[in-house]
């Protein structure tokens, strides 16, 4: 029996990022087979459009703490929220409450969603270099 691919893998979306904006990258609409979720070309395209996401979009609102970032990204009560800050929290070594500063830390922040989305890191490569395209 084939193991299904999550959906986040399958859509080349590690974030699992809903429609609706224009990001760089997305597959052409006749194409698409995913009626909420964004589906890219590449996994380059999916973290770049995360790492837009959180560190010009949620910063600009003032989102600047992974527990903003969280509460706003995957709120309740589709998901667990605490469990999901915790998980990010472990993985980065930045406190929930704590500003974030450095644009490396979007990097890390970006990996551990993937991770807790997918239940593991798609191309880790494609992570990097979607990070170096924009910082």
């Amino acid at each position: 029996m084939k193991k299904e691919l999550v959906r986040g893998i399958r859509n080349k979306n590690p974030l699992n990022l809903e429609w609706g904006s224009p990001w760089a990258g997305l597959l052409p609409k006749e194409k698409r087979t995913d009626r909420r979720f964004c589906q890219f070309e590449s996994f380059f395209y999916g973290y770049r459009a995360a790492l837009i996401l959180l560190s010009r979009t949620y910063k600009r609102r003032g989102w600047t703490t992974i527990e903003k970032i969280i509460q706003h990204f995957a709120p309740a009560p589709e998901n667990n929220v605490e469990a999901y800050i915790e998980y990010v929290w472990k993985r980065t070594g930045i406190t929930p409450k704590e500003q974030i500063q450095k644009p490396r830390s979007y990097y890390d922040i970006v990996k551990a969603m993937a991770q807790y989305e997918c239940g593991s890191l798609p191309d880790p490569d494609e992570l990097t270099d979607a990070y170096n395209s924009l910082f």
